[in-house]
């Protein structure tokens, strides 16, 4: 199994785009905050735990089982939410992380944060990216709140290296 994701983030470096967006493309100023909370703290279940908390779950411990429990999320347009992903995962090798992206994206963003894997697989000051989780340990629940972008459909991905192809879903903005 270890072979086998080797050879996988290998495959994907080697298959990574080399340029970076252009300098030029329009800024986007997103604040992000994270937090991290304690693996054993329950969690309600439901994909939406408040006015404007939302719960994902992580799940899989083999390349091919790994998944988010949705594959569409619906928020409100310019409100401040919050996510919270819980990594239900229990092979130490599959860490998670939520990550939403302008739609059709998500190889770019996921090619190039194999780069930066002190930054949770997220390149910093990527124009594509909306806001991010930190990553998820297998059992660990993280959070993080962001207001939400104008109405629209946006994606939403885990960039952990290989995963992008397969932990993905659709974030609507209403």
């Amino acid at each position: 199994m270890k072979k086998l994701i080797v050879l996988s983030i290998l495959f994907i470096a080697a298959c990574a785009d080399s340029s970076d967006k252009a300098a030029d493309n329009q800024n986007r100023e997103v604040e992000t905050e994270t937090t991290q909370s304690d693996p054993e703290m329950p969690v309600d279940s439901g994909d939406q735990t408040g006015d404007y908390n939302y719960l994902v779950e992580a799940s899989g411990n083999t390349m091919s089982e790994i998944r988010y429990d949705i594959k569409e999320l619906k928020v409100p347009a310019k409100t401040e939410i919050t996510i919270t992903l819980k990594n239900n995962s229990s092979d130490a090798t599959m860490l998670h992380n939520f990550v939403i992206i302008e739609e059709g994206t998500a190889n770019d963003v996921g090619q190039s944060g194999l780069k930066y894997p002190d930054d949770d697989y997220v390149r910093p000051n990527d124009l594509n990216v909306i806001a991010h989780s930190p990553l998820a340990k297998p059992g660990e629940t993280v959070e993080f709140t962001f207001k939400t972008p104008e109405s629209g459909t946006y994606d939403f991905v885990c960039t952990f290296p290989g995963h992008w192809g397969l932990m993905k879903g659709k974030f609507i903005v209403e």
